[in-house]
């Protein structure tokens, strides 16, 4: 899974759990630690990840949101306010979402970090003569 974010920015990331089993399930959702491709500490922090424990019923789903925040680079390396306002590059922070109790696999959620000049949206003032 990934989503688009700059650096400031606050995103909300909703996921739905499905049981398809006549069965009801017990769940217990993990999300591990925000790391960069090499492994250090990425500019991501989560603000909140809820539930974290809850029981489906036969053939129900269950949403589950993770609200995450965007530091600068600086502030997440130093822990300092101040510093960078954005990155140089794309810079892609993940962590894994681990549902026990559901038969599947950990969930890769990254999110891509893009500066500000990547893909702005365009204003058009003039005349189109240009």
């Amino acid at each position: 899974m990934v989503v688009y974010a700059r650096v400031g920015e606050t995103r909300v990331i909703p996921l739905v759990v499905e049981n398809e089993r006549r069965r009801e399930k017990s769940i217990t959702a993990e999300l591990g630690p925000w790391r960069t491709r090499g492994g250090g500490t990425a500019p991501v922090s989560t603000v909140s990840f809820e539930p974290k424990n809850f029981t489906l019923a036969p053939c129900a789903e269950r949403e589950i949101l993770i609200t995450v925040k965007i530091d600068s680079p600086q502030t997440a390396e130093t822990g300092k306010e101040g510093g960078r306002t954005d990155v140089d590059a794309c810079l892609v922070a993940t962590a894994d979402l681990t549902l026990a109790g559901c038969e599947h696999r950990p969930i890769r959620i990254a999110v891509a970090i893009v500066p500000r000049d990547c893909e702005p949206f365009r204003v058009e003032c003039g005349c189109g003569c240009c």
